[in-house]
């Protein structure tokens, strides 16, 4: 619970932060705090006059937490035990408000979140590939060969596999992460078997790329070999992975 106060805490004296008073005597955090989201109550919050703040979870029968505030005109303070320290230092009287290429919606922040998915599921795909290859002269055909558990659908994602490796010279193993909200991007991944010369001697070597669409709402882009020593590359339509 102790996790959580970090946020309630905040979220309320964030609300204060323009009115804080010099003194307790004229505290307009005193009193009781429900914090909701969306409609649904999560938490209690009780700030004295003598200083102490109680939070209690909303539903729970569970403990309530204390701990103690203060505040001055240029700093708020909550401390809960010695584990949790919450400050709020006034460092300008002008508002710096962000460029808009820096700022996001929750939304876009919930998105992010989920697009890692896709992208650690592909790495994982792609390094297990590698050692798969380096074991057995070939590529997987699934990814129940693999055996990492990579499970072909999650709550945000299809995944599926394609291996080319009739020709063996020109062995690939592709990777697609097709997403079930059209607001999520598709991911890929490719790995290649290609091969490397240093000092006049050619040896074979495994080509890797990782790559997501520009677009969200559109089918995976197919990573592609590039050229004849099996390099690799995002096909057009999507770009690597930053």
């Amino acid at each position: 619970m102790k996790k959580l106060i970090l946020f309630v805490i905040g979220t309320l004296l964030t609300i204060v932060t323009a009115c804080v008073p010099i003194s307790l005597a004229n505290n307009p955090l005193v009193g009781t705090w429900d914090l909701s989201l969306n409609g649904n109550r999560l938490f209690k919050v009780a700030f004295s006059a003598d200083g102490n703040v109680y939070v209690s979870q909303a539903g729970s029968g569970g403990g309530i937490i204390q701990g103690t505030y203060g505040f001055s005109d240029k700093e708020i303070k909550a401390r809960f035990d010695q584990e949790v320290e919450i400050v709020m230092l006034k460092t300008s009287s002008t508002a710096e408000i962000p460029d808009p290429s820096q700022v996001s919606t929750l939304k876009d922040q919930r998105n992010k979140a989920i697009q890692s998915e896709a992208r650690a599921f592909i790495s994982n795909y792609l390094k297990a590939q590698q050692v798969y290859y380096n074991e057995n002269n070939k590529f997987a055909e699934n990814f129940q060969q693999l055996a990492l558990g990579l499970r072909a659908e999650t709550d945000y994602f299809t995944f599926a596999s394609q291996v080319s490796q009739s020709d063996p010279t020109k062995a690939v193993a592709i990777v697609t992460a097709t997403p079930k909200d059209s607001q999520l991007k598709a991911a890929s991944g490719i790995v290649s078997l290609g091969t490397t010369t240093d000092g006049g001697v050619t040896r074979a070597t495994l080509y890797t790329q990782s790559c997501i669409n520009q677009q969200a709402g559109t089918p995976p882009v197919i990573p592609i070999r590039k050229n004849d020593i099996g390099e690799v590359m995002c096909g057009e339509g999507s770009e690597p992975f930053k």
